[in-house]
């Protein structure tokens, strides 16, 4: 019964705090000024490496699917701000620094997590 919770529930717990630090992490970057952005990300982003660290931790043989499901929903905002600016014939870089700082945040911690897992078993 703890593996099919474990295949199914974690994903979903992954997503649905994915999904809360997107909305916190897009707030910021939308009424913070660049120059004193830097220190209120650092809670978001995280918050993203210590669920992503604590999913792997309870299933490091799915490690990466977790930290995917942490990172799926700002992953995605981006994309669509990203399709957005293009049908306006303006494009703007730094959201895919955003996109790939998400997805560092959230693999690394994991994979640090899958790997500390598995020397101990």
């Amino acid at each position: 019964a703890f593996e099919d919770m474990k295949t199914y529930l974690l994903p979903l717990v992954g997503i649905v705090f994915g999904a809360m630090i997107a909305f916190y992490l897009f707030a910021i970057l939308f009424t913070t000024p660049a120059a004193r952005m830097f220190p209120k990300v650092l809670l978001p982003f995280g918050l993203a490496a210590a669920v992503s660290f604590a999913l792997a931790w309870l299933d490091p043989n799915k490690w990466k699917v977790l930290a995917a499901s942490v990172a799926l929903a700002t992953l995605l905002m981006i994309v669509l701000m990203i399709i957005g600016l293009r049908m306006e014939n303006r494009s703007d870089w730094r959201w895919a620094l955003v996109a790939a700082a998400t997805l560092c945040v959230c693999k690394v911690p994991s994979w640090f997590a899958h790997m500390r897992r598995i020397r101990v078993a």
